[in-house]
């Protein structure tokens, strides 16, 4: 039984976003005019030294953690109805998630699950655990069942290029979220800007560090927009010749050696004060795992900085129970909850942006200063919740 027709309206709160105007119709055959790294570094090169000038975040924040506020945060999917409104028209879709297993991917996840519960849509989940071979089974399995749209988060977006086309070719329209895929024109992408994030906090290490000292890096280049955050890094620091990189591990997707036990090794490796300044990581696990594992060798002088945002983090970041400094908290659940949004444009009218760029925020200690406590934290990115925080986009 289908639901009384209602008018599906964008709310106000997306105006935070910036939105790609190029509109494609059904059949209308509209070639993508911006490709993945073009895209990310003219979102980037809108910000001045990409978005992290203010005296504030290049301060070091190793004190105790902030006197309470009075603000308290609503429950994830409380605001959610400002945003997804029920046209009285449902659909079939399949979620190709290319991760769950870290707090990215369960926002993501909460994002899809909240807003098609809304449309009432039916919805078939697949998990690929970091898998580029899972994935593109579980996309060809889905292609097979005909759903009315596939929205898919990559675990990694060159290898599921030739599976993703296959799905265009058979006529259903995809949605990408967190990651473009190369080559592929998907109807929507949804996404913050990766070379950007990783561009951020290298300013910001730079500039913590006076213009010189040694960083060590953690970096996942098997997956585009980790690549991505690591090429914006590398570009900020390349207008820094004082800041030297003098410890790279490539996060480990087998799980065979751990982010801490690289770290370990890291600073086993570079014992003395000042032979490792800094860790840049290009998302928070890493960061956390490092934090830890400088707490851990007793070198109370490094911090470390990572990429995603969830709780988690944000404990270690308020408490500074371990050295991590600042996070780029993305957009996750946002991601999920607009591309359900034009997806549903899309099908009931034919039109949707090619390139959406959501929000992301610099997170540090004093990014919290006006929360009672941390509970809801991680809803930061839902309708509101940023103004009740009084958080700015920063790229």
């Amino acid at each position: 039984m289908k639901k009384p027709i209602l008018k599906l309206v964008l709310s106000f709160v997306i105006i935070t976003m910036l939105v790609s105007f190029a509109l494609v119709g059904c059949s209308s055959g509209t070639t993508a005019t911006t490709a993945a790294a073009a895209a990310e570094t003219t979102a980037a090169a809108a910000k001045d030294d990409s978005g992290t000038t203010k005296a504030e975040e290049v301060t070091a924040t190793t004190t105790a953690a902030a006197t309470a506020g009075t603000i308290a945060l609503p429950v994830s999917g409380t605001n959610t109805g400002n945003l997804i409104k029920n046209s009285g028209k449902s659909f079939t879709f399949a979620v190709s998630q290319g991760w769950l297993e870290n707090q990215s991917g369960q926002k993501m996840k909460a994002g899809y699950e909240q807003s098609t519960t809304i449309m009432g849509d039916k919805v078939t989940f697949a998990n690929a655990a970091f898998d580029a071979k899972v994935q593109t089974e579980q996309i060809q399995a889905f292609i097979k069942t005909k759903p009315d749209a596939l929205l898919i988060s990559p675990c990694d977006a060159l290898a599921i290029t030739p599976v993703v086309q296959q799905a265009i070719d058979a006529g259903i329209p995809v949605f990408t979220g967190d990651s473009q895929i190369a080559g592929v024109l998907v109807t929507t992408c949804v996404m913050s800007s990766n070379w950007a994030q990783g561009a951020s906090n290298a300013e910001y290490i730079a500039k913590r560090l006076g213009g010189k000292g040694n960083v060590a890096i953690i970096t996942l280049p098997a997956n585009e927009s980790w690549d991505m955050r690591e090429s914006g890094m590398r570009y900020v620091f390349s207008s820094y010749p004082d800041i030297k990189i003098v410890a790279n591990w490539v996060y480990d997707l087998t799980g065979k050696t751990t982010a801490r036990q690289a770290a370990d090794a890291m600073l086993a490796a570079n014992p003395n004060p000042g032979d490792i300044d800094a860790f840049w990581c290009s998302f928070d696990e890493p960061a956390m795992d490092a934090a830890n594992a400088v707490v851990s060798a007793g070198r109370p002088e490094i911090f470390t900085t990572g990429i995603d945002g969830g709780p988690a983090t944000f404990e270690m970041i308020y408490t500074q129970a371990a050295p991590m400094a600042r996070c780029m908290a993305q957009s996750m659940w946002l991601m999920a909850a607009q591309s359900v949004y034009w997806a549903h444009k899309f099908l009931e009218e034919g039109k949707a942006p090619r390139l959406v760029i959501t929000p992301t925020y610099a997170v540090m200690q004093d990014s919290f200063k006006n929360l009672k406590d941390l509970t809801n934290a991680d809803t930061y990115d839902e309708p509101g919740v940023a103004d009740l925080l009084g958080w700015t986009r920063a790229t």
